[in-house]
């Protein structure tokens, strides 16, 4: 008997249209939904997976093409128009290319068919499509290099994510709407990014933190569901292979919502880590030189990023912990204030740092989150009774010199330069935002050093990609002479969600030996 029902398709001309605007993972997306549909399951995985390496490849390339075209030739520093208008044409350019690429995919795949029962998709089907991958690769271009790629794996990720939530639902009305829901879910956190920028109203900013959290969410969805497809593969060619596909669905539904359940556990425990920073204490010994001193206490802390969403709570809580220790001095390495907004929640912040208690007082450097307002940054470490040192050295009390460096992604001194007293004097502390060249500064004499930044990747599996950056991503090291501490930070940037490591306050009790 012949089958009546319609085959649904896209038509290689809708194909090649959404590629050249949206790009190859959209375009892929249609296609993979074609071979779906003809019964060609391994083909709709293999194009799935090919669109998402096509889109990455499109990407990668798309940023070394603009590097060279647009930013090393002057042509943006001539004429920012222009410079966007060749950076929009060089990428218009590569989905072209992409789009001859799906061309001859389609055709030898054999997609194109003239059996009677066909019927293709109407144009309307693919407006969502097209407009989802238009909507974002603009705003990936405005966004700069970072947020580029930043914001590509991100968005590559959910699409990823929605896709796989909508795999079990029969209907395609169903599909649409748990990828339009995604899709929402998805602009949420850069829309409310963008928007906080302009403007400054209290309830975009409870949007903006649930926006942050979201990304831990979908990190931990992401990485689960990528395990549980390949477990589902290889189950789904053994033992289910000849199973009915309705059991298989029901299967995936059940495992989606005991992810969701794991995940929420996941996310729940790593707030609480990220708001209650514990006391990690450690005891030193440097070689005194001429100080008078026999021991210093000090209180170390860095990466607060505090912003309107911190909870006061927390600083109540961080400023008991550190006068709690009773150090002598209190050092706060960088990346201290998010946002350089002047209002009574961030006059509060300040007010309450103020409290600190030490003997000699509290010194900060900037971290790379500090600049950008930098000078209503400065205003609020200045309110908080902070000390700033820049590239500059302090004697404190005749007994030992800190050493307080600008940002490494900023033009500094160099460490020789800095060190113009003779490190044989003093024992020499300093403070780096980002974690040092551990074998340099050992070389150059500094007996102690802190930093920050790291986060300690804040969320695993992060932590491997620190650990490989820095040579010391979290803790404490010995290099020759020279002690390294870099902590993972007394909270974090982002969603307020900490996964391997816990927020943290460090003591380290100083001996000074003869």
């Amino acid at each position: 008997m012949t089958n009546t029902n319609p085959l649904h398709l896209y038509s290689t001309k809708q194909i090649v249209i959404t590629t050249a605007l949206a790009g190859p993972l959209m375009g892929g997306y249609m296609l993979q939904r074609n071979f779906k549909n003809m019964n060609r399951q391994r083909a709709s995985v293999v194009t799935s997976l090919l669109s998402y390496l096509l889109q990455a490849i499109t990407y990668f390339v798309f940023i070394v093409a603009t590097e060279v075209i647009v930013i090393r030739s002057g042509l943006y520093t001539y004429s920012h128009s222009l410079g966007f208008v060749a950076v929009i044409g060089t990428l218009l350019l590569l989905q072209l290319f992409n789009s001859g690429l799906v061309v001859l995919s389609s055709r030898s795949s054999g997609i194109e068919t003239t059996e009677k029962h066909l019927r293709y998709y109407p144009m309307l089907n693919m407006i969502f499509t097209i407009l989802a991958g238009v909507v974002i690769t603009f705003f990936l271009v405005r966004s700069g290099p970072f947020w580029f790629r930043f914001l590509s794996v991100y968005f590559l990720a959910s699409f990823y994510l929605y896709h796989r939530l909508a795999k079990p639902f029969a209907k395609e009305w169903q599909r649409l709407l748990v990828m339009g829901i995604g899709f929402l879910l998805t602009c949420m956190y850069p829309a409310i990014q963008f928007i906080n920028d302009y403007i400054d109203i209290q309830y975009i900013k409870t949007f903006q933190l649930f926006g942050y959290n979201y990304l831990a969410f979908m990190l931990y969805f992401f990485l689960l569901f990528i395990v549980l497809d390949v477990t589902i593969t290889i189950i789904d060619r053994t033992r289910f292979r000849h199973k009915d596909k309705s059991v298989l669905n029901v299967s995936r539904v059940a495992l989606s919502v005991g992810l969701t359940l794991l995940v929420s556990g996941i996310v729940a425990g790593g707030i609480h880590q990220f708001n209650t920073p514990k006391v990690n204490k450690y005891v030193i010994g440097i070689p005194a030189k001429t100080s008078p001193l026999k021991e210093l206490k000090i209180a170390m802390a860095a990466d607060l990023h505090i912003s309107e969403l911190t909870k006061r709570a927390f600083i109540h809580q961080f400023v008991k912990e550190i006068n709690a220790l009773e150090a002598d001095i209190v050092l706060i390495p960088g990346d201290i204030v998010e946002t350089g907004a002047q209002n009574e929640a961030m006059t509060y912040m300040s007010g309450q740092l103020a409290q600190i208690k030490s003997k000699y007082g509290t010194f900060a450097v900037l971290g790379n989150h500090d600049y950008g307002n930098v000078e209503n940054k400065k205003a609020f470490l200045q309110a908080a009774n902070m000390t700033l040192l820049t590239d500059t050295t302090l004697v404190i009390d005749d007994s030992f010199v800190l050493i307080g460096r600008q940002d490494r992604r900023r033009y500094r001194k160099s460490l020789d330069t800095i060190l113009e007293t003779p490190t044989d004097v003093l024992p020499w502390i300093m403070m780096d935002h980002r974690p040092p060249d551990m074998k340099a500064i050992a070389a150059a004499g500094i007996n102690l050093s802190v930093s920050g930044h790291t986060h300690h990747g804040q969320l695993f599996p992060f932590n491997y990609i620190t650990e490989r950056i820095y040579d010391l991503s979290w803790g404490y090291q010995q290099q020759d002479q020279t002690h390294v501490f870099v902590t993972c930070g007394a909270q974090g940037w982002g969603p307020t969600v900490r996964v391997g490591s816990q927020s943290e306050i460090m003591e380290i009790l100083v001996k000074f030996e003869n």
